[in-house]
């Protein structure tokens, strides 16, 4: 299950969930195995891009030519003597440059192949699953990978119990001890981590790591010579990391502007910052993927979950324009103070998407005063160096042919980045056009879909009552099991009727099963379908809440909805129910982004945590 990213005032503080997490859930629909993403057929060739501008990483060259031969850049001159066997590409006109890396994403099924798509051959993570990590490895590795973004990953964040990190369904090693530190960081270094991501934020309702405990992390990270990111909320929170030797800053803080103290402490230590400007720009209210989604040089190349995750808005904001021209103005002393500053956008949280936010940030940072060709360095020699990538990220002899073609010249205005001519990777070029093609057939076949009708048997509101002995509904497809089987889970379900229901009800609906982990996500419960077919939209916004009667084993479960809207990201709410009859009821409005004219699925499930559950349900109706 994707847990949406959201922010909300909570008794004066700000409640920021920023990783987003993949686990689809519960509607037929995994997500895409690393094993099972396949990577272009295509072999190293060998090409000249002759007569072409050059944005080599650090500086340009007006013109000049660039041989690449077996997935290599093997020279870069303007006398070259190009070899016979050589297809040339005429690059006047065209300015060349390494391929991008955006140094913050989250990464999950598809995210590899739609940044390539974009020019971004690079994605550093910030928090995903182990496994995906570790196969991933291993196909870079055998340089089966030309047509993805390579990863670059932390693996498994440093967290509290129940801190950040712990809320999006996966069961994550956690410590609260400054002597848990070392053994913390070795293991993940052992399950294939290349740096340490450390979760240290104040300005929210989750618990966070004590500062000292955050100073260990640091000093294991670095007597095991790796580099650390913090995770910051506030300005407290980036003095303390930076004061503990934190090699980098994810995110810009927004609640307080620079002090000279702080600044000062950065000058000494060279401390870097990821501002992630993009999603910073999101949360503040300013709908950055609108305007994304509306440039005819990338939405050709945007498939219908890119477009509605450019459109989701962060459900609940307490911030405004004015604190994004506080981020703005930090990044900007940041660069004023030639300090290191990394292009990044936490995609893929609302508003944001893989590889074509990382254009936008772009432009976002020579908003805050970097040159374009400073824009360029921070997505790709720089980022390059901070992570240790010798190489990528430059375009010299011997280095990865990872290179991005581009019409016009970024140099001088950089939206030019989505002006793409073509994309290596590896050497190989991207069929682009192919992508095209296959996102336009898609579109047209969605376009092609009927419009969402209310459900026959709808009008009372009634969806089971169960008193007939069935699992039935009075509409859609009754209610059927789900667990995280699909994903290769082992969670177990037994759903049946049984008496004794709410109110003196002959009947109700018994839930029960166990919780078991080894799937990213674990879950168990029951889905029900409220068009004719399963996956269809049914328009429900004739009704306004979900009520219903519960009773179980004091656990916790949730209630979920699915619309066309959000794709496959289910909203939830939470509710606990003791061994009494108790009853429910959810707003509709409480379900952040649900749209309710296009309601693909309902769910009740229990999970992630382990272990055996008894839940039952009767007189679930629609108010």
């Amino acid at each position: 299950m994707i847990k949406q990213a959201s922010i909300c005032m909570r008794q004066g503080k700000f409640h920021l969930l920023k990783c987003v997490l993949p686990v689809c859930l519960a509607l037929g629909f995994s997500a895409v195995s690393p094993v099972e993403m396949q990577p272009n057929k295509g072999k190293p060739a060998c090409f000249v891009i002759r007569d072409v501008r050059v944005f080599d990483g650090n500086n340009v060259i007006e013109k000049t030519n660039v041989l690449v031969r077996e997935g290599r850049i093997e020279k870069v001159a303007l006398a070259l003597r190009i070899p016979d066997s050589a297809r040339i590409i005429e690059g006047q006109g065209k300015t060349l440059l390494p391929g991008l890396i955006d140094s913050h994403t989250h990464i999950f099924a598809a995210g590899l192949q739609q940044s390539v798509q974009f020019g971004v051959t690079t994605d550093i993570d910030m928090f995903t699953q182990v496994d995906l990590v570790q196969a991933m490895k291993k196909q870079q590795a055998a340089g089966a990978n030309p047509g993805r973004a390579d990863l670059i990953s932390s693996g498994t964040l440093a967290t509290v119990p129940g801190g950040h990190g712990t809320e999006y369904g996966l069961v994550i090693p956690t410590l609260s001890k400054p002597e848990e530190a070392l053994a913390f960081v070795d293991a993940r270094i052992g399950e294939g981590s290349d740096f340490i991501k450390i979760i240290y934020g104040h300005g929210w309702n989750f618990p966070s790591l004590d500062k000292r405990t955050m100073a260990a992390l640091v000093q294991a990270a670095h007597r095991r010579n790796k580099l650390t990111a913090v995770h910051i909320d506030t300005l407290q929170d980036a003095f303390d990391a930076v004061e503990c030797g934190a090699d980098i800053l994810a995110h810009v803080w927004i609640d307080r502007e620079m002090t000279d103290k702080l600044l000062t402490l950065v000058q000494k230590k060279r401390t870097v910052l990821i501002p992630t400007l993009t999603v910073i720009s999101s949360i503040c209210g300013l709908k950055p993927g609108i305007t994304l989604l509306r440039d005819p040089q990338l939405e050709p190349l945007m498939d219908s979950d890119v477009l509605l995750g450019l459109q989701r808005e962060f459900p609940i904001s307490a911030f405004t324009q004015e604190n994004f021209a506080t981020a703005q103005m930090i990044t900007r002393l940041f660069k004023e103070n030639h300090l290191p500053v990394l292009a990044g956008t936490d995609a893929p949280n609302p508003g944001t998407a893989y590889g074509a936010s990382l254009h936008q940030e772009l432009e976002m940072l020579v908003q805050c005063g970097f040159s374009p060709a400073e824009a360029l360095n921070a997505a790709t020699a720089l980022p390059a160096e901070v992570f240790a990538l010798s190489d990528r990220g430059r375009i010299a002899q011997g280095l990865r042919a990872d290179l991005l073609l581009v019409e016009g010249n970024p140099l001088a205005a950089i939206t030019d980045t989505r002006r793409i001519a073509g994309i290596w990777k590896e050497g190989v070029e991207l069929d682009r056009s192919g992508f095209r093609e296959k996102i336009a057939r898609e579109k047209k076949s969605a376009a092609g879909q009927p419009t969402p009708m209310p459900p026959a048997g709808l009008g009372t509101g009634l969806v089971s009552d169960f008193d007939d002995g069935s699992r039935n509904s009075r509409f859609g497809s009754g209610w059927l099991d789900s667990t995280d089987a699909i994903m290769g889970g082992k969670s177990t379900v037994e759903i049946k009727i049984t008496s004794a229901g709410a109110e003196n009800s002959l009947y109700c609906l018994t839930i029960s099963g166990e919780v078991l982990a080894g799937a990213a996500f674990a879950w168990s419960g029951t889905i029900l379908f409220p068009a004719e077919k399963p996956f269809a939209a049914a328009d429900l916004s004739g009704k306004k809440s979900i009520s219903f009667w519960a009773r179980g084993d004091g656990q916790t479960y949730q209630v979920l909805f699915y619309s066309r809207k959000t794709g496959f990201i289910p909203l939830s709410q939470s509710f606990t129910c003791s061994a009494e009859w108790q009853q429910f009821n959810f707003a509709f409005s409480s379900f952040p982004n649900l749209d309710s004219t296009q309601v693909t699925a309902i769910a009740f499930i229990a999970g992630p945590q382990p272990g055996p559950f008894r839940l039952q349900l009767d007189h679930i109706a629609l108010q």
